[in-house]
């Protein structure tokens, strides 16, 4: 289950609610673009800080609504933030 991988926090309906990959020092490099923000629609923290991330944040990020945390610092990223 995904809900069992580093990083990742579900709540009780198996719901992605965390995505951390911050605290782990797994240096993950390369884009987000092929990330589907959309298939997680109760994430509430975001923290990819301190990798090796760039090009443009998508545009998904900017449509979840639940989204109380967002970490993006330390990556390469380009571009505005979407909202």
């Amino acid at each position: 289950s995904h809900c069992n991988w580093v990083g990742i926090t579900c709540n009780n309906a198996g719901s992605v609610t965390k995505l951390s990959l911050a605290e782990y020092d797994l240096r993950l490099r390369g884009t987000l673009h092929h990330l589907n923000f959309l298939s997680l629609p109760n994430l509430i923290r975001l923290h990819l800080r301190n990798n090796s991330l760039y090009g443009p944040i998508p545009s998904h990020i900017g449509n979840l609504s639940k989204l109380i945390f967002l970490d993006l610092s330390y990556n390469y990223f380009s571009g505005h933030m979407p909202i």
